[in-house]
């Protein structure tokens, strides 16, 4: 697990160095050559919005993940490979990562989720 964490920290950072930084020195290059550009040159911005259901599915999956590590770092599984994980630890793993994003993100709905209809039932702004 640690060597799978230190190969996505390295491929962070080698992909911030080989495409984040040129791409970012290219988008500052176009913005300075569009605000140069005459009015009457410029084409509307012809971009469709898009979606924010379909662009927001990554982030679970990465908290899931990061529950995870944080999982197997607390057993005491940090410097097994992952195949020697056997199915059980796994499915248990991910229930107890279930359970306690329930509980994390449960409790506190509720308590909102109680005040609020609390303020609709008796009409208090």
């Amino acid at each position: 697990m640690a060597n799978l964490i230190f190969f996505i920290l390295n491929l962070l950072f080698w992909e911030l160095v080989l495409i984040g930084i040129p791409a970012a020195i290219g988008a500052v290059i176009g913005w300075q050559w569009w605000k140069r550009l005459p009015e009457e040159e410029k084409v509307p911005h012809l971009f469709g919005r898009s979606s924010r259901s379909r662009n927001a599915s990554g982030a679970v999956s990465t908290l899931l993940f990061i529950a995870f590590a944080i999982k197997v770092y607390i057993d005491g599984n940090w410097n097994e490979t992952i195949s020697n994980y056997t199915l059980n630890y796994v499915v248990g793993s991910m229930i107890t990562i279930l359970a306690w994003t329930a509980i994390i993100i449960g409790i506190p709905s509720t308590i909102v989720a109680i005040w609020w209809l609390h303020r609709e039932i008796h009409g208090k702004p």
